[in-house]
């Protein structure tokens, strides 16, 4: 079922291997984020959905993360950022954008959190902080799927490294996480 995620990720990844672009190393998860998504036919993935937030009175109109997943009701179920690599100041950032998408009009509290990332640079002290806080702000946890085997960050960029093979039990259980929103 996963084959054509599978196909059109390491199609994507060679491609880099010829256009040589670190700036297209990010798209690759987000149109795995398409991908896997596009399995499940009652939902779909967007992109530049902004929201609404409004804080104390003031509100911003341009909330968003990578993707938005809406159901064939057009409500929106989960909120899913792409990341090469997740670090610490990533996911700090990340808990401040989550907070404010379940601040926006029409956010129920049932609105899933997640991350798919390639690589993993987070340590278990900082990814339990941040965890918290977000429970803490919002009521809710993130999800967090690092859909590569070598989950570690090395110090070369994506595009040049040699091992870029995905975790198929990873990307299973991002799979699941999609088909049960």
């Amino acid at each position: 079922m996963l084959n054509r995620v599978k196909n059109n990720y390491t199609h994507r990844v060679e491609e880099l291997d010829v256009i040589n672009q670190k700036m297209l190393t990010e798209h690759v998860f987000e149109k795995l984020i398409d991908d896997v998504t596009k399995e499940t036919p009652s939902l779909r993935s967007l992109h530049n959905d902004f929201l609404t937030a409004e804080i104390g009175g003031s509100t911003y109109n341009r909330v968003q993360v990578d993707r938005h997943i809406r159901n064939s009701k057009g409500k929106l179920v989960a909120v899913i950022e792409a990341k090469t690599y997740l670090e610490a100041s990533m996911l700090k950032r990340l808990v401040v954008d989550f907070w404010q998408i379940s601040k926006s009009s029409g956010v129920s509290k049932n609105v899933k959190f997640a991350i798919v990332t390639g690589q993993w640079s987070v340590s278990p002290k900082a990814l339990s902080f941040q965890q918290e806080l977000l429970k803490k702000l919002t009521g809710r946890r993130v999800n967090i799927f690092v859909i590569r085997k070598d989950k570690r960050r090395n110090s070369l960029p994506f595009y040049r490294q040699e091992r870029r093979d995905l975790d198929f039990e990873e990307l299973n259980n991002f799979n699941k996480f999609v088909a049960h929103l």
